[in-house]
């Protein structure tokens, strides 16, 4: 972290400004400092990378707040729009997202207390240029806490400037909200500038203390809560799933094909997914499922996704338009009845699809760019090393869940994923933020030159039109 964001972190978190502040006198409301369990409902992210690719070094730290979606998505804004006013993006309209070993990321504890001590994870800008105008340097951290409220700031030195965006979070109601809400004039925190808290639980603004008449209805309210000494974090919802979208961080896209399998099989690999904390999609048979519905319903119910495989797997397009919509309609109607809502992803068996298979299914068709071959090698080491040294962010791999071998190796490779730096989600998440058309094909979301990839430059790739 550069010198100059450590300056601030300081300053931020330093808990006790002094200065004016008229209107204090004989108020009881302090603030002792940030309350117990606000480092327990952090999530620690990191994006280091030199500037090989993109010529832009940037050394990126940054928490999620569990179960607080509307924050985490406006500090994704934020850090987005830092790297891209940075350079980082390079030539494309949305972020590369960059590998970063788990290891270089802070302990949440940092978000805290004002950054890792010495945590420059990369060589620093002016290392690699003559000064840090081509440096991108973002953490965001925890201002001040209390009640249901918590203040928070992204700060950022980009091309050698540092600014601040700070918001604050209804954490019960899931409602995120500029900082400027916290006073009666919005334009008090100008942009830019560095939001804290003083003793009096009182807003600071670059350092100087506010009057709590300036304070807006929901200031006051904020003030209160800073004042309590007690913090309520949100409940943990889906805790499988990163913070932040696979449009920042380097995603991977699990599914399994042909299932479901039986129950020795489900139990393994629902054991292999919670043990990882890691959900996949499970394109299923329509057969299958009529056979094994419990199996395909327990799936369901750990937090996977169930989408459609077929009925029987056949080559759809070599098929009528009639008999693919009957293949398509009866395993949606055995997944409905299992007790599962009616999926909205399809992947056709071989990947034989055409304009015609698209139309007649009515869904998203989800192909994939890292095939596991698990079916032809028949060995365990051989789909793991697969899955895990081929897949890149924004892949998409394909397993099948009916095989013992790829089952016995679904720990190892959500280990041997996580170990890269990668985030194992389901395909669906894969995508979140993208906009997904009912009758187009989707691969992956990497930046590759691949045909076969799905990315902001082009976000859905229909063949055979």
């Amino acid at each position: 972290m550069g010198a100059a964001l450590t300056a601030v972190a300081g300053l931020l978190l330093a808990g006790c400004t002094s200065g004016g502040g008229g209107g204090i006198g004989g108020d009881s409301v302090h603030y002792g400092g940030l309350p117990q369990g606000v480092e327990k409902s952090l999530q620690s992210y990191a994006i280091v990378d030199d500037g090989e690719s993109t010529k832009v070094p940037v050394d990126a730290h940054f928490f999620g707040l569990r179960g607080t979606s509307s924050l985490n998505e406006e500090m994704e804004k934020a850090i987005l729009a830092d790297l891209k006013s940075g350079g980082a993006f390079g030539t494309h309209k949305g972020f590369d997202p960059v590998t970063t070993k788990p290891g270089e990321r802070w302990d949440e504890a940092d978000f805290t207390s004002g950054g890792a001590a010495g945590a420059t994870a990369i060589p620093t800008a002016s290392a690699l240029a003559s000064d840090q105008a081509k440096g991108v340097t973002v953490s965001n951290r925890v201002i001040a806490a209390g009640g249901d409220y918590i203040l928070s700031t992204v700060d950022a030195t980009v091309k050698g400037q540092t600014g601040h965006t700070s918001f604050v979070t209804n954490v019960k109601d899931d409602k995120t909200q500029p900082a400027s809400a916290l006073f009666s004039d919005a334009s008090k925190l100008g942009e830019g500038a560095a939001l804290g808290v003083d003793d009096k639980a009182l807003p600071t603004i670059d350092g100087q203390a506010v009057d709590k008449g300036d304070l807006s209805e929901l200031g006051q309210q904020v003030r209160e809560a800073l004042g309590s000494g007690s913090f309520t974090p949100a409940k943990d919802s889906k805790t499988w799933l990163p913070d932040y979208t696979c449009g920042l961080l380097p995603c991977v896209g699990v599914t399994y094909d042909d299932g479901p399998g039986n129950a020795e099989l489900t139990d393994e690999i629902m054991e292999a997914l919670e043990d990882n904390d890691v959900r996949a999609t499970f394109f299923m048979i329509g057969q299958n499922v009529a056979n094994f519905p419990k199996e395909a319903k327990k799936l369901y119910d750990q937090g996977n996704e169930i989408e459609n495989h077929s009925w029987s797997h056949p080559q759809l397009s070599a098929m009528s338009a009639a008999g693919v919509k009957e293949q398509i309609d009866k395993t949606n109607k055995a997944i409905v009845k299992a007790g599962i809502p009616k999926p909205t992803q399809m992947r056709p068996p071989y990947g034989a699809k055409n304009r015609m298979v698209e139309k007649a299914s009515g869904m998203r068709l989800m192909i994939w760019d890292v095939d596991t071959l698990d079916w032809k090698t028949k060995s365990k080491q051989k789909t793991i090393d697969s899955a895990v040294n081929t897949s890149k962010p924004g892949s998409m791999f394909l397993m099948h869940s009916i095989h013992k071998w790829t089952v016995d190796g679904a720990d190892a490779t959500f280990k041997g994923l996580k170990k890269r730096g990668l985030y194992p989600v389901p395909s669906g998440y894969l995508f979140k933020g993208l906009p997904f058309k009912k009758d187009a094909s989707y691969f992956c979301r990497a930046y590759r030159v691949d045909f076969s990839c799905s990315n902001p430059e082009h976000p859905q790739v229909i063949t055979n039109r």
